[in-house]
């Protein structure tokens, strides 16, 4: 049994090449636990394993002979594999053990999803216990080592909570870290997080035309319906936040100023229209006879394959097509989430179809089309006018 809170190699039971066979056991004699060691390659020599002989009392026998039932698996999790120690090829014989969750010194190279998760839940419970720094650490460290992972995006957000209790109202220091993180976003979830958090401390900080403008250019640049969608929700949000008293809502310019509150109760009814934007219904009883394999992406009811050109000047066409029979219909929507325009199709049968649209007045800015079919929302898309 090595050491769970080692830092490094040497502080547990390292275990490097194997050539005087640390690790040979017998079915009789295997440990009940054999966790927190490192097992590592130095050199060209044997690569470390953890090998069991006696294959007759190991292996199952099908036929009983040796009363033995079941899958046999010794436990050796929470072990280090380093470098060329693969535990897939490196467990004798390959198919006998429980290796993963994996762990090693420091929380370098940690292999199973596990791990971070216990790590995250660690970082909570220092918050309530009042360790505020201790739980920063052990965000950042999550952050650092599993950036593709789900809870290297909520410690991003568990930052972000967390900084009342170590800067008070005063979020430059976090933002520097997102931004630190958003240089380069590409299709980087955690980048992408990491942006949205930083133009949420602008907002906390006051700093709204900053975070106005981040957000316009999250509007207009062609990227998800989702930013989209979301980046006018808080774009409203920040005129709805802006104090009027201060004569500071006055001041603040927005390319798009169709999506301004006139009240908190017309920003509620807004940011509801456009959620509703996001929501592809799976209610099988609603549309019909939907198997459970149509609710894959390429096997959903129905979806808007294209719309071109866009940026479009007045004219374009909507391509879009169905898997299932239904009644069609076709939107288009403001930014604000108002239906300017709807297109009955009337029903129609699976198929491939495309809309045109001409002439249509519409001035410059951000709208949505909506494919309906029996009157549910099945998908939605960006349309951006220009002149």
């Amino acid at each position: 049994m090595g050491v769970s809170s080692a830092q490094d190699d040497q502080h547990t039971q390292l275990i490097e090449e194997n050539t005087i066979s640390q690790c040979i056991f017998s079915y009789g004699s295997f440990p009940y636990a054999f966790h927190y060691n490192v097992l590592k390659d130095l050199s060209t020599g044997n690569k470390p394993f953890i090998k069991a002989v006696d294959y007759e009392e190991i292996i199952p026998d099908t036929n009983q002979n040796r009363g033995l039932k079941g899958n046999l698996l010794f436990n050796v999790e929470y072990n280090c594999w380093r470098e060329d120690s693969d535990p897939t090829d490196r467990l004798l014989p390959i198919g006998a053990y429980n290796w993963d969750p994996t762990w090693c010194p420091g929380g370098g190279h940690l292999k199973s999803d596990e791990i971070p998760e216990t790590m995250f839940y660690q970082a909570v419970n220092s918050i309530e216990e009042g360790n505020y720094q201790e739980a920063e650490s052990g965000f950042k460290q999550i952050i650092a080592e599993y950036p593709e992972n789900k809870y290297a995006q909520a410690s991003l957000k568990g930052l972000f909570g967390l900084n009342p209790a170590l800067q008070d109202t005063n979020y430059t220091i976090v933002k520097a870290y997102y931004d630190s993180l958003a240089m380069n976003p590409g299709d980087s979830l955690l980048g992408k997080t990491a942006e949205w958090l930083s133009i949420h401390c602008n907002i906390r900080d006051k700093q709204y035309q900053q975070a106005i403008n981040s957000l316009d250019s999250i509007i207009i640049n062609p990227g998800t319906l989702e930013d989209s969608v979301f980046a006018l929700i808080d774009l409203s949000y920040v005129f709805n936040e802006a104090n009027d008293s201060s004569g500071l809502k006055v001041a603040l310019v927005t390319k798009h100023p169709e999506v301004i509150p006139e009240s908190n109760m017309k920003y509620v009814m807004q940011r509801k229209e456009w959620i509703e934007l996001l929501l592809i219904s799976d209610n099988s009883s609603a549309l019909g006879s939907i198997t459970e394999n149509e609710l894959d992406e390429d096997l959903k009811p129905g979806k808007i394959s294209s719309i071109h050109p866009n940026p479009s000047s007045s004219n374009f066409s909507i391509d879009y097509s169905l898997n299932k029979k239904g009644l069609i219909s076709l939107s288009i929507l403001s930014s604000s989430g108002q239906t300017l325009v709807e297109i009955q199709k009337g029903v129609l049968e699976k198929g491939e179809y495309q809309e045109m649209i001409s002439d249509l007045e519409l001035s410059i800015g951000i709208y949505f089309i909506k494919l309906s079919i029996d009157k549910i929302i099945i998908d939605a898309g960006k349309l951006i006018i220009i002149k």
